[in-house]
């Protein structure tokens, strides 16, 4: 006659030292015979377990962590029970989570059983009547397999929070390589990139486009006066209402230095010379003080405007054509005595 197996108790000091920390594992036993229930909870509890719930029946259990939210790590389940059987229960845990280890309890050596358990998502079975060893040995298995799930599920939580945070930085980059640092405008860099794209847009559209060339009267003089600290705060001013004047297409630069460009997509001349006098009724509004100015005790601005008629039919226009008109506009103000915009010939 063979001996009876021994039964296995883990002790405190070996739970504590095991390193895949399967004991942590939550389980829930389902299964309508409280015997059964009873038998499989002590081998458990005697192998280490000790965060068990039983049910005896397939709704018990649903009702339970449908309330509860969370649901267990492992599930031990009977093949056969009234109502929802073994199988059905664990074909839908495995639709709403399919981490979720599922061990299929059954009294029947036939493998067609045994085909569906796996078919319907069981990780392991075990046979009736339960072995201590061969329960614990499953249980363990199915532990590890769902640590190592929850670790990979972590890994790729934190790796798309990187990756998301990798995302915002770069845009956050992209956003100020294209910016001045000292007035928050579009700068040169940018300012060529916009230009041409734009100049290409009105030729193969015919339509319209103006460049504004502006300059801080006396800005040295400025500097000099009231300090370099005094100084970037005049730009950033002058900065802002050229941003306050720009319209939805219209876009603002610091071209370098004092010196400012406005690129006003789809805009003819007139509409070009109304958004220059409204620069100047603002800044004049603003009333930042010059007391260096040799025309005025506040600051002022020489302003040079050229625009592209938009015909397609004419020679193309590159950007420096564009800039070489406003220029010759702006250093026309600055001849004229400062603080006035001067138009250039239509493009």
């Amino acid at each position: 006659m063979p001996k009876p197996l021994p039964i296995i108790k883990v002790t405190k000091e070996q739970i504590e030292t095991d390193k895949v920390a399967i004991y942590k594992s939550s389980i829930a036993i389902v299964d309508d015979d409280e015997d059964q229930l009873i038998l499989l909870s002590a081998f458990l509890k005697l192998g280490g377990y000790q965060n068990l719930c039983t049910f005896s029946s397939s709704l018990e259990f649903e009702s339970f962590f449908n309330n509860a939210g969370r649901k267990p790590d492992i599930v031990i389940v009977d093949y056969l029970m009234p109502g929802k059987n073994g199988l059905a229960l664990c074909h839908e845990l495995k639709v709403k989570d399919p981490d979720i280890q599922v061990i299929m309890v059954t009294a029947s050596h036939e493998s067609e059983v045994l085909v569906e358990a796996f078919m319907a998502g069981a990780h392991d079975f075990i046979l009736k009547p339960v072995n201590q060893i061969a329960l614990l040995m499953r249980v363990r298995a199915a532990g590890a397999i769902k640590a190592r799930l929850d670790d990979l599920r972590e890994s790729k939580r934190k790796l798309e929070v990187d990756q998301q945070a990798l995302t915002v930085a770069n845009e956050y980059l992209h956003i100020n390589l294209q910016l001045d640092g000292l007035t928050g405008l579009v700068n040169r860099r940018h300012f060529d990139k916009v230009l041409a794209s734009s100049i290409a847009e009105a030729h193969s559209l015919s339509k319209r486009l103006s460049l504004v060339m502006i300059d801080v009267d006396y800005f040295k003089l400025y500097n000099d006066h009231y300090g370099h600290v005094k100084g970037d705060e005049c730009l950033q001013s002058v900065a802002a209402l050229l941003k306050k004047c720009t319209r939805g297409d219209d876009v603002a630069a610091r071209y370098g230095g004092e010196e400012f460009a406005m690129i006003l997509r789809n805009t003819s001349q007139d509409a070009a010379i109304e958004i220059c006098e409204r620069i100047q009724k603002e800044l004049l509004n603003a009333h930042i003080e010059h007391a260096a100015s040799k025309i005025s005790e506040f600051v002022t601005l020489s302003i040079g405007v050229a625009t592209f008629c938009g015909r397609a039919e004419e020679q193309e226009l590159k950007p420096v054509d564009l800039i070489r008109q406003a220029d010759k506009a702006l250093y026309q103000s600055k001849e004229n005595g400062r603080n006035r915009y001067t138009v250039s010939q239509v493009v």
